[in-house]
C-alpha cells in the first residue's frame, strides 16, 4: 500500500445513490477539492495523471511536482466537465487518477460521476401531439378526490386537483396513437411542468402493452413555481407492483402504449399542475 492517499471532496448534494455516482450538470466546469495526504514519516514528492476517463470528459489535474511533508496534507483542485451527450454522461462512468511518488509507491483514486439528466441536450426528439389536447387525457385520481382539465397557453393542459383525507394521488393519462409509440432505441421522456399550487412528488408512468407499469421520478425542484423542463429515463424506471407482471422484467420503449403524468400530493390540499411539450428523446 502507498502511504500517499488521494481524496476528492464532492458536495453532499451531488450524491446519486441509484448509480453510486456524483451527479453534476453537464457542460459546466466543476472545481472539485482534491486532498493529497502523506501518512509516511518522510517527505513525499510526485506527480499526478489521469489514468482513465470517458471520451469527451474534461479532467484537469495540477501540473508539475507536488511536495507533501511527513504527516501533511496538500490541498489542490481537480477540474471536471462532463459531456452533453453520450451514454457515459447519462448512466455514469469512472474516472481514475494515479500519482507516482517514487519509492513511496503509486497512489490511486477512482470515483464515479454522472450528469444531471435535465442538463443534457437530446439528439433526437419525438413530440406527442395529443398531449396538447385536453380531450386526449383521461382523468385519473384517487377515490374521494376531484380533478378537472382545461386548455392553457402554448399547447399546455392545466390539471386542477382537490384532495381529501385519503391517499392523495392523481395520474391523468394518454392512450398513445400508433404514430406516438416510441422506437426501441429511445431513452426517455422530456416535458415541461409547472406546479402552480400545492406540493408533492411529480412522477410519470409508462404502461406497456402487456399491462405492466413502470414508474419514473421527474426530480422536480421542491418549492419551484416557475416552469421546469424535466427528463426521466426509461433505464431508471422501476416496475410497479400494483400492475401486471412483465415477462422480461424490463421496460421496452417500443411496447409503451400509455403515458401517465402526475403527482403524489398531501391530504386536504389543492394542486394545480400545468403540463406541456411532451417528447420522447434519445441522446
Amino acid at each position: 500500500p502507498c502511504p500517499v492517499v488521494l481524496q476528492t471532496q464532492f458536495k453532499e448534494s451531488t450524491r446519486w445513490l441509484g448509480a453510486q455516482a456524483h451527479q453534476l450538470p453537464a457542460g459546466t466546469i466543476h472545481d472539485i477539492p482534491l486532498h493529497i495526504y502523506n501518512f509516511s514519516e518522510t517527505p513525499a514528492r510526485g506527480t499526478l495523471r489521469v489514468a482513465e476517463a470517458p471520451a469527451g470528459w474534461l479532467v484537469e489535474l495540477p501540473e508539475g511536482e507536488l511536495a507533501i511533508p511527513p504527516g501533511g496534507r496538500l490541498e489542490q483542485t481537480l477540474r471536471l466537465r462532463l459531456a452533453y451527450t453520450g451514454t457515459q454522461s447519462i448512466t455514469g462512468d469512472w474516472v481514475t487518477l494515479r500519482g507516482d511518488f517514487g519509492t513511496l509507491g503509486e497512489a490511486v483514486l477512482a470515483f464515479r460521476a454522472a450528469t444531471d439528466v435535465n442538463s443534457l441536450t437530446p439528439a433526437v426528439t419525438h413530440p406527442l401531439a395529443s398531449a396538447a389536447r385536453k380531450e386526449a387525457w383521461t382523468l385519473n385520481i384517487n377515490h374521494g378526490a376531484t380533478m378537472t382539465a382545461e386548455p392553457a397557453e402554448d399547447g399546455a393542459v392545466l390539471f386542477t386537483m382537490d384532495f381529501g383525507d385519503s391517499d392523495p394521488w392523481a395520474y391523468p393519462y394518454l392512450n398513445l396513437t400508433a404514430e406516438e409509440f416510441p422506437a426501441a432505441d429511445y431513452q426517455g421522456i422530456s416535458l415541461t411542468v409547472q406546479l402552480i399550487e400545492g406540493e408533492g412528488t411529480l412522477r410519470c408512468q409508462f404502461g406497456e402493452e402487456s399491462g405492466a407499469m413502470y414508474l419514473a421520478e421527474l426530480n422536480a425542484k421542491a418549492g419551484e413555481r416557475e416552469p421546469q423542463r424535466l427528463t426521466a429515463l426509461f433505464g431508471s424506471a422501476t416496475w410497479g407492483s400494483y400492475s401486471k407482471p412483465d415477462p422480461n422484467r424490463t421496460l421496452d420503449p417500443d411496447q409503451i402504449r400509455r403515458l401517465l403524468v402526475g403527482i403524489n400530493a398531501k391530504p386536504n390540499t389543492r394542486v394545480r399542475l400545468l403540463v406541456r411539450d411532451i417528447r420522447w428523446i434519445k441522446f
